[in-house]
């Protein structure tokens, strides 16, 4: 803080930055919700002392999610596997890990990402994969769903890349060439 500058208490910040005389629309795609928190980041219910802490929500108000979530459990699987139905709530991406537990022996597997089509239900590749064989446990597939990502970073790290915005309604689909058992899991990242 500047010397000889006082603090500002938030609500007048608050007035500062927004029309008191106007209701604010939290229900708008990209609107934020401000919380104060402590030098932790911790939430904190005084508005007296504090930082503030700004989180991207998505039109309905829920705070977009940057963390990982589970899509499919890991499982034994001989056959080619299509995840539930994932909902983006506005996220512009996602890092989708194919995790490979076991496999029998040199099973060949082709992973996929599928948009879905609006209107009919049915699905398209957005992004498919080579194929590879799952020969050992204990390997980790990277896949990477965002605009304008540079396809030269395969490789470093990274095993596929869609340079597209993530779908509103998405699956991952991962293709048996054969009826070899392999068992993995598929978790994501969302990029806010």
């Amino acid at each position: 803080m500047a010397r000889g500058t006082k603090p500002v208490p938030i609500q007048d910040l608050l007035n500062t930055l927004f029309d008191s005389s106007q209701a604010i629309d939290s229900t708008k795609a990209g609107a934020v919700k401000i919380t104060p928190v402590d030098g932790a980041g911790a939430e904190i219910t005084s508005t007296k002392a504090g930082a503030i802490k700004v989180v991207p929500v998505d039109s309905a108000g829920t705070i977009l999610d940057i963390s990982s979530e589970t899509i499919s459990s890991s499982a034994a699987r001989t056959a080619t596997f299509n995840t539930g139905d994932q909902l983006n709530r506005s996220h512009i991406g996602a890092y989708i890990f194919l995790d490979i537990n076991e496999a029998d022996s040199s099973v060949s597997l082709i992973f996929n990402i599928q948009a879905k089509v609006p209107t009919g239900g049915s699905y398209v590749n957005i992004y498919t994969g080579s194929s590879f064989l799952a020969s050992t446990g204990g390997e980790v597939k990277t896949y990477l769903v965002a605009p304008g990502s540079d396809t030269k970073a395969v490789g470093a790290g990274i095993t596929g890349i869609a340079p597209f915005p993530l779908p509103r309604t998405w699956r991952a689909s991962v293709t048996h060439a054969n009826a070899q058992s392999v068992d993995y899991s598929i978790e994501s990242y969302r990029i806010p």
